[in-house]
Parts: structure tokens; sequence; C-alpha cells
């Protein structure tokens, strides 16, 4: 039978076809044999459908996810690692700190819900950049707490910790650069010399480093609790969100990440500005220090309470979760 190029669909039918048995090849004929049954297929060529090319298709694009999902994941040096680490938390302090700079320094007042707004968009932005790369902790105190509860996760908690910093310090540098001459404004219209002062200080607060609301918050013990419980609540929603045992889709991690620390800001930025984050404080301290003059004006006597607060709170938070929505081991 001639060889058939089945570039086209092929509707064949099998039927019973019985004959006698020539012997010796074409053209040698010896004589008759007992009749044989051979199963002989006709095919015609049929155009293909609609539904019959879906269904191809379909088959086609399931062999590519399941081949996908069975690669090995990419590796990523330390290196990339701290990179992501530090452009993320870069990019916080690029868009939280920023809107406070703009609010501040640049004319145009923003409200309490644009600044939280900015924070958590800034946050969420920088998890989807990184969390492939590094994990996106882009806090010190979230990578303190994977450190303590989950440190085969965590390896390199010290690098991620420099490279946070060193992200957070660049990007104050940037925000500085920005709004240098809004700041000289602002202190000229408030009629405060730019230096080593108090009152200096108090005009770089939020943007750059944090101060309690003495009104709100009376001692440094009550400051060291807001910061403390606010992490708390952060890295309780983190855990939560992200647990591969729980329902959360990972598309929508980041973006609900981001929510928490936006509904955060709100309450607690009244109160002591809701660090949260040791390199997001530390950082644009230190521009504030030496770019802007302050010297040591800028270690307000509460700084020590946006470093230490935030690393007891995600630790905190994560035995919270553990003990209220983790499922004990049998």
């Amino acid at each position: 039978m001639a060889n058939m190029i089945r570039s086209r669909l092929l509707t064949c039918n099998r039927n019973r076809w019985t004959a006698v048995g020539m012997v010796g090849g074409v053209g040698s004929f010896i004589g008759w044999t007992q009749p044989t049954t051979t199963d002989v297929v006709f095919c015609e060529e049929k155009e293909p459908t609609i539904s019959s090319l879906l269904e191809q298709n379909e088959k086609n694009a399931t062999s590519k996810i399941l081949a996908t999902s069975n690669a090995e994941p990419p590796t990523y040096s330390l290196l990339q690692q701290m990179a992501a680490e530090a452009i993320g938390t870069g990019i916080i302090v690029s868009g939280g700190c920023g809107a406070v700079c703009a609010s501040k320094f640049g004319g145009t007042p923003l409200s309490l819900m644009h600044i939280a707004t900015a924070f958590g968009v800034s946050v969420a932005l920088a998890v989807y950049a990184t969390r492939d790369v590094s994990g996106a902790h882009l806090k010190p105190a979230v990578t303190a707490s994977l450190a303590w509860h989950h440190p085969e996760s965590c390896p390199n908690p010290l690098q991620y910790m420099v490279a946070q910093f060193g992200g957070a310090t660049i990007a104050g540098g940037i925000n500085y650069a920005m709004y240098s001459k809004g700041i000289d404004a602002l202190h000229i219209a408030e009629k405060v010399s730019r230096g080593t002062t108090a009152a200096s200080s108090g005009l770089f607060n939020g943007a750059f480093h944090m101060i309690p609301n003495n009104a709100l918050v009376k001692t440094l013990g009550g400051a060291l609790a807001v910061e403390v419980g606010l992490t708390t609540g952060l890295a309780f929603g983190i855990y939560a969100l992200t647990d591969p045992a729980k329902s959360v889709p990972a598309g929508a991690q980041p973006a609900l990440v981001g929510a928490t620390v936006a509904a955060l800001v709100v309450p607690g930025a009244p109160l002591t500005g809701c660090g949260m984050n040791p390199a997001r404080d530390l950082g644009p301290r230190l521009i504030a220090a030496t770019l802007g003059g302050l010297g040591k004006a800028a270690l307000h006597p509460s700084w020590w309470v946006y470093s230490i607060g935030p690393v007891i709170g995600a630790i905190a938070g994560g035995y919270v979760y553990q003990a209220a929505l983790t499922v004990a081991e049998k």
C-alpha cells in the first residue's frame, strides 16, 4: 500500500476483504490456494473542524503548562538576592517617604490617606518586583522574624539587612537631592535655622527620620509599645497571606501585603510615624544627619525605638500567627 502523508485529518473505515492468495509476486501466478481474509483500510481525507483544532490547541497548551511546572526554578546568587533586597527597599523609601517629601517640601499637601496609599502601593510594587529573586523581605524586621521562626528559609539574614539599609540610604539620598531646595524653603518659612538643632530635626520628621508625637505618646515606652504592636500586626498579616497552606492566591499576595501596610499607616502614623521598618528609618536618618546637616540632632532620644520595636514586633507576630492560625502537626 502506498504511503500516505497525513497533513490533514483522515477518516478511516476498516473492511474485511476476502481474496485468493497469489504466491510468488506480481505476474507469477501459480495456482489457486485457500481463500485468505485480509483487513483492508480505506482512508479518506477530511478537512479539520474548528472544534478539533481547538481541542488540539488545548492539548498543546496543557502540555506546555505541565512542562513549565515541572521545570526547575531559576537559581539566583547571593549578590543578586542582595541587589533585589536593596532595590525593593529603595522602592519603598522612594515611593512612601517620597510622598511625605512631596507633601512637606514640594508644596503639594497630601492627606494621611494619600500617604498611606503611597506606602501601600510602593510595598506591593517592591514585593512583586523582588519576591522571585530574594523572597522580598525588604524590612530587617521581617528578615529577623524569618530567621527566628524559619531559619532554613533565611540562611543569609545579615547580608539581607545590609542590603536593605543600603537601598534605603540610597533612596533617601535621592529624595534629599530632589527636595533640597524645598527643605531650605520650609526652614525659611518656619524661621528655623538649618543645622544641628531640634527644631530643624523636627522639620525632617516623617520624610526622613521619625519622632513620636508627644501630644499622643508621652513616653519612649509608649512609643516602643506602638511600634511593637504595629509590626506585630504587619508580621501576622504577612504570615497569614503567604502561608502556602492557606487559600490566598500567590498573585494577590503582594497587593494584599501592601494593603495591610496602608491600613496600619492610617492609625499608626499620627502616633509614631508608623515605622515598622528599621531600614526605612535609619537609612534616611543618616542622610538627614549628613547631607541635611543635622549631625547629632538627627539622633533624637527615640531613635532606637524604630529599630528595636519593629524587630520585637515582627518576631512576636510570628508567634501569634503560629498560635492562632497554624494547624498543629500530629
